[in-house]
């Protein structure tokens, strides 16, 4: 480990509080938490629990950079909103030539 990792490792012990978020529920509350940030709609309710995470958990900072970025372009036009439902298994033709693989 250098130094610098080491330091951020510190850092994220002591930014530890009482009561925090799991991945899971961090992740689920990004979207209403990204959507208040950039409409200015006001502060999540639970933002400074949100925000603690964000610092401690890279992968859920990445998550939250990409909704952000796309949120963005969303908002800008150059990414059009859709309302379609992601296609499902079931809802697409299955045309895949992959040989399924037997697990032990």
């Amino acid at each position: 480990m250098n130094p610098k990792e080491f330091t951020n490792w510190v850092n994220r012990i002591y930014a530890t509080k009482d009561r925090e978020l799991d991945c899971d529920n961090a992740q689920s509350l990004l979207p209403a938490y990204v959507e208040a940030e950039l409409n200015g709609s006001g502060i999540h309710p639970l933002a400074a629990e949100i925000e603690s995470h964000l610092l401690q958990c890279p992968d859920c900072t990445e998550t939250y950079q990409g909704l952000r970025y796309l949120l963005k372009m969303e908002a800008s036009g150059e990414l059009a909103p859709t309302d379609k439902e992601p296609a499902t298994a079931q809802s697409r033709p299955s045309e895949s030539k992959l040989t399924p693989v037997a697990t032990p």
